[in-house]
């Protein structure tokens, strides 16, 4: 497979099928000549279903990117190459997007060059219909030549109209000529002057304008001049318009009125042929005795070229860009002046050295336009513009990696920084990456964008939980509205599931799958020096239009090679931590994953029932760094399971009791995995309270979700505990497979038993993607991947057994029942406060109401 150095779109959307004006003539012949002179290079071209086969080039360097849009429908097409041409060039990972037609998209993923073919909607307004037309153009040019990275100008002339007009530096402007092809350099056939007078009804000597009937064209000014020729000379020749004469009704209106005073020996002699076939154009220049085109102003004027390059004597105007193409190879006068003109014809149709002298003049000069200069020039400037993007590639670097936690529905403080993050930034410094953390949790928007405006990231990543996945396609939106460069990276459990939808959802560039240190290294690396991405494990990625998810990636084997998390870009004062105690919290993860298969659990796909653990050794390290660098007093173990290998607990509380580390901490724990000697150490160490997933007090639910316990084990633990002097604290769910108002009697009885210290109740059972719930569910019709593509705020509850209201009502009789614990007016006050936190879901949004109550 060969490797190309850029990779370039070239947008050919405006180009119709059956016109051959200037600039479908320069597009077509630019795209093939730099196919000619550029194989290094990959080009995309893109093309509609109405003008594809102007642009049928079967090269290995360039691909025909076929359009899904109309072209004959110019709103259509203009609304497609604003919002959606932006997109492919993005997933076909552009290095350089050519507008061609005076215009880019307001949005463009990569650097950009705009063609400037015209000024006439700024030099003539009111030729330049309707006025919306007008508008547009006006609005869009400016804007689009202030984005550019380089705008080529179709001559001198022009390159002055845009400096002047629009204020562009001449430094960002670069002037290529259009080329002529190569049909109208070859010399006169035989029969040429039989095919024309039998084609054209061209009986004798002629004077021939290629021009279509606009303002600036100067018709009337040609027939004027002409008038005059046969009035003063009695010429034979006849004057021959080729173009449309339809496109200005007005100036068709006074072309016909300046014909019809004239006499009809005179007007019989003036023939409008229209738009003739492109091939049959050389046939007329070559047969022209003057070739004239007076026109008031031009960008370029092909016309004139190919006249030259045919050999055809010019009279053309002394203004705007006519000087500039054919120099000393026509005569040049007052457009203004029909005698002017009428002179210089006769000039030239009287007097044969001149002719002749003249015609040589014209082929020569025509030598200078020609469609390989032209893309030699044009791929100067994409070279130059490449060239400057590589040059800045320490700038992405410099501008580094920010992670954003998004600001929550309800901004807020929140328990801890966010620590998965915070390992990601810590894995990447360790790696010399520049790297930060934005925890925005308590930021509103307006907040946020000023944070992430002061910082001007390269590439944010951004974590998707299924829990407020709305906030984070929100930040992702926005971040990309102020810093249009920025590279977006998902990671998270929603993300890893549903890769395709961040990419529909949030314009993701890449997602990480699954455990994030070494790949999302890995991916920013790559980035960062704009390498491919097709050799790194675990991501998902888009390339020509498709998601591409390469092979998964293995678990990191030794957790204690993850540097600790970074703590530069918080200060833990401002986070609410344990809410039985004052003392400045943190928290850790001394382990990855969970051996357990609870249906309702992402856990268990997501790790894929894999425990990994770091050393009581490494564990210890970062309690003590937290505790004297920190000034960390009480530690949360977000670990799913902490007490799985019981030899591991032990190591690491004799560490803190060793160290005389002065903290207290708590932990979550499995009822199986807790026995009297593990938590005396764990006593002595300072935990104080264990968090349980009882779940249900019902041995049949129990058996269908896959806990794996049983209720008399949930007793011997809880007592256990009570024993030890720590605080057990149960988890309950409501609407797991078999719930009904029996299990749900039978979960108050068991708590009136285990007295734990307080109690989670009252979660319905979420249907969350990577459970087996979910699987049951979709197998069930309940839910559909195309949910989250509807629903980017809600998480569905599980109704396979229940209706949602039946759901409420079993929830509000388990949390009533909650109250028999402790028979206490404050636990009876506790059960009314739950109830109203339920009924406005807002509420459930705010952390702290949730702790303060122990909802």
């Amino acid at each position: 497979m060969q490797n190309f150095n850029m990779r370039i779109a070239i947008d050919t959307l405006a180009v119709n099928r059956d016109d051959f004006g200037g600039g479908e003539q320069y597009l077509a012949n630019l795209v093939s000549a730099l196919s000619d002179i550029d194989k290094q290079n990959q080009y995309y071209i893109f093309v509609c279903p109405q003008n594809k086969e102007k642009f049928d080039l079967t090269r290995p360097n360039i691909k025909m990117i076929e359009c899904a849009v109309d072209n004959r429908y110019k709103i259509r097409r203009i609304l497609f190459e604003q919002f959606c041409l932006p997109r492919l060039l993005k997933a076909y990972q552009i290095d350089i997007y050519h507008g061609p037609n005076n215009t880019l998209p307001l949005w463009l993923p990569c650097p950009a060059v705009v063609t400037i073919q015209f000024m006439i909607n700024f030099i003539s307004p009111t030729q330049f219909k309707p006025f919306y037309k007008r508008w547009y153009f006006n609005l869009l040019m400016k804007r689009s030549v202030r984005k550019a990275d380089t705008v080529i100008a179709v001559s001198e002339s022009l390159a002055k109209e845009i400096n002047g007009l629009l204020g562009v530096d001449f430094k960002k402007i670069r002037v290529v000529h259009h080329g002529v092809s190569s049909q109208f350099c070859q010399r006169k056939e035989p029969g040429e002057a039989d095919k024309l007078r039998h084609d054209f009804n061209i009986t004798r000597p002629y004077i021939l304008c290629v021009a279509n009937n606009v303002s600036n064209k100067n018709y009337c000014g040609l027939i004027h001049a002409f008038a005059k020729l046969k009035s003063a000379h009695q010429i034979p020749h006849q004057l021959i318009f080729v173009g449309s004469t339809d496109i200005d009704p007005v100036e068709k209106a006074k072309t016909l009125n300046v014909i019809a005073a004239l006499p009809q020996s005179i007007s019989a002699d003036i023939l409008f042929l229209g738009f003739i076939k492109h091939g049959e154009l050389p046939s007329l220049y070559r047969g022209a005795a003057v070739f004239a085109l007076p026109s008031f102003c031009e960008s370029f004027g092909i016309p004139l070229v190919e006249a030259m390059a045919c050999g055809a004597p010019i009279v053309t105007s002394n203004v705007s860009v006519m000087p500039e193409i054919i120099r000393n190879a026509g005569l040049k006068v007052d457009p203004k002046n029909p005698s002017a003109i009428a002179e210089a014809i006769y000039s030239i149709i009287s007097n044969e050295t001149l002719r002749r002298r003249l015609s040589d003049r014209a082929v020569h000069r025509a030598q200078s336009f020609t469609w390989q200069n032209a893309a030699e020039k044009t791929l100067s400037v994409y070279s130059e513009i490449f060239a400057t993007a590589i040059s800045t590639e320490p700038q992405k670097k410099q501008r580094g990696v920010l992670f954003i936690n998004p600001p929550r529905e309800v901004p807020q403080r929140v328990d801890y920084p966010p620590l998965g993050l915070a390992y990601l930034a810590a894995y990447l410094k360790q790696n010399n990456i520049k790297a930060s953390v934005l925890d925005a949790a308590g930021m509103t928007w307006k907040q946020l964008v000023a944070a992430v405006k002061k910082r001007q990231p390269y590439i944010v990543g951004l974590p998707c939980w299924t829990v407020e996945r709305e906030q984070t396609f929100m930040a992702a939106k926005l971040v990309k509205s102020f810093i249009p460069d920025v590279k977006l990276i998902f990671g998270g459990h929603h993300a890893t599931v549903f890769p395709a939808q961040m990419f529909r959802l949030a314009d993701a560039d890449a997602v990480v799958l699954g455990e994030g240190e070494l790949t999302t290294l890995e991916l920013v690396t790559s980035l960062l020096d704009n390498a491919p991405l097709a050799g790194i494990k675990g991501i998902a990625y888009r390339e020509a239009g498709n998601i591409v998810i390469t092979e998964p990636r293995e678990f990191i084997s030794d957790l204690d090679t993850i540097p600790f998390p970074s703590y530069d870009d918080f200060n833990l004062d401002d986070y609410l931590g344990l809410p039985e105690t004052t003392r400045k919290s943190a928290a850790l993860m001394t382990s990855r994953g969970c051996p357990y298969a609870c249906v309702y659990c992402a856990a268990s796909k997501f790790w894929k029932r894999q425990w990994r653990a770091r050393s009581a050794q490494n564990v210890l390290a970062e309690i003590d760094y937290l505790y004297r660098t920190h000034g960390v007093r009480a530690l949360m173990f977000f670990d799913d399971n902490f007490t799985i290998r019981k030899d591991r607990v032990i190591d690491i509380c004799h560490g803190i009791i060793k160290r005389q580390l002065d903290v207290i901490w708590a932990a979550c724990s499995h009822v199986n995995q807790i026995d009297a000697e593990m938590l005396d150490w764990m006593k002595k160490a300072g935990c104080y309270r264990i968090d349980f997933g009882v779940e249900s007090g019902s041995p049949e639910v129990l058996k269908n979700i896959k806990k794996n316990q049983t209720t008399a084990k949930v007793e011997e633990t809880f007592r256990l505990c009570h024993e030890a002097g720590i605080k057990p604290r149960a988890y309950l769910m409501v609407g797991n497979p078999g719930e009904n108002d029996k299990t749900i009697d039978e979960t108050i009885a068991l708590l009136t038993k285990i007295k734990p210290h307080d109690t989670i109740s009252g979660q319905i059972l979420w249907i969350l993607p990577g459970t087996e719930i979910y699987d049951i569910a979709k197998a069930k019709g309940i839910i559909s991947d195309d949910y989250w593509l509807k629903n980017d705020k809600f998480i569905p509850y599980y109704t396979g057994e229940h209706t949602e209201k039946e759901l409420k009502k079993l929830r509000d009789k388990l949390t009533h029942g909650t109250t028999k614990i402790d028979k206490k007016f404050t636990a009876y006050l506790s059960y009314l406060i739950r109830k109203i936190y339920y009924r406005f879901p807002v509420l459930q949004k705010a952390r702290a109401l949730k702790k303060r109550f122990k909802i």
